[in-house]
């Protein structure tokens, strides 16, 4: 057989996609990406939240901690963290956030005020109620309030909220940086001191 007399057959399925055809594979593919691309960023976002909540969280431990070891010192009332009302869940939110405060420097000089940590990514809010008095006279226990802001609660200062609100991520900044990323309100108590466990009692049943 001569090559000249052989005849090569392409079927129409040989020839490729029409112009129609590509354009028709772009579009569905951008339909694809506008469709799972904010899921990514919200996910990726409120991961990046998560992390911060877990760091402020250490940061609330850590007060918590140091509050517990200078009750233990048996401390006077201006070495304690400032007083506010009986229900420390209504304590008021910070006006001020402060590189640090003077006098002894373990909490910050007024309740109204937040200290700044040293990574400067955050601000810490601590303070107590008043409590109650062993029989020798020394504090005996209080309820103390941890709030941990993130560093850009300042830009709201003066609108700052109490409580926190659930682990979500929102278009509008402000209804997220307005609350605290973690509230305690844990009990500290002195129960090595003569008489602490009845005033605790006392305490406990007031009106």
């Amino acid at each position: 057989m001569e090559l000249s007399n052989l005849k090569l057959d392409f079927g129409a399925n040989d020839q490729g996609f029409t112009l129609l055809e590509l354009l028709m594979a772009t579009l569905v593919t951008t339909m694809v990406l506008i469709i799972i691309t904010p899921p990514l960023f919200l996910a990726v976002a409120t991961r990046v939240q998560a992390q911060r909540v877990e760091q402020a969280l250490q940061f609330a431990q850590q007060n918590l901690e140091l509050v517990r070891w200078v009750m233990n010192q048996n401390p006077s009332a201006d070495q304690l963290p400032a007083t506010v009302m009986e229900d420390v869940r209504q304590g008021l939110p910070p006006t001020s956030f402060v590189p640090r405060c003077g006098g002894s420097g373990w909490f910050p000089c007024s309740a109204s005020e937040a200290v700044i940590t040293p990574d400067g990514q955050f601000a810490v809010q601590v303070f107590r109620n008043p409590g109650f008095s062993s029989s020798n006279g020394t504090i005996g226990g209080f309820q103390a309030g941890i709030r941990i802001y993130s560093i850009e609660s300042q830009a709201f200062l003066g609108s700052l909220e109490r409580q926190t609100t659930p682990l979500k991520v929102t278009s509008a900044h402000g209804s997220r940086f307005r609350n605290p990323l973690v509230a305690i309100y844990p009990e500290v108590l002195a129960g090595d001191r003569p008489g602490s466990l009845d005033a605790y009692s006392r305490y406990l049943n007031r009106p």
